[in-house]
């Protein structure tokens, strides 16, 4: 029985590709472009991270399966997390200077693009594959 779940998706899983498919078609060419922005955004930061953090290239993230994709990137969210409250800090408590220096960081472009996407396309989205895809373009 456990072999049916490895090889056959699940109910759930099954049920947010649907949601995904039926969000996608109702899309208009603005939205669709917005999002392809934010795609590009975080596969950016996303690699720039990656690239600071563990010294791997995009030609060896590219080697990874989606899986592994989505295990580094939670790596990475978990690395950024402490100077990310400190970017957000800063820009609370100095607002000119903060904005100008923390704004623009990998750190802080990641984790708003990460928001933004997870906002637009829902919870049941493959960030792996979407990373996958960015890096690949």
């Amino acid at each position: 029985m456990e072999t049916l779940v490895l090889v056959k998706p699940t109910a759930k899983e099954q049920l947010f590709v649907k949601i995904t498919e039926i969000k996608r078609k109702n899309l208009t060419a603005a939205q669709v472009n917005e999002i392809s922005e934010v795609k590009k955004c975080l596969t950016f930061a996303f690699e720039q991270l990656v690239w600071a953090y563990f010294g791997l290239s995009k030609e060896q993230i590219l080697e990874l399966s989606e899986q592994e994709i989505e295990a580094l990137y939670l790596l990475t969210l978990e690395r950024s997390k402490r100077m990310f409250i400190f970017l957000w800090i800063l820009q609370v408590t100095v607002p000119l200077l903060g904005l100008a220096v923390a704004s623009e960081t990998d750190t802080m472009m990641f984790r708003r693009n990460l928001r933004k996407i997870k906002k637009m396309l829902g919870v049941g989205l493959n960030l792996g594959r979407i990373l996958r895809e960015g890096l690949t373009v």
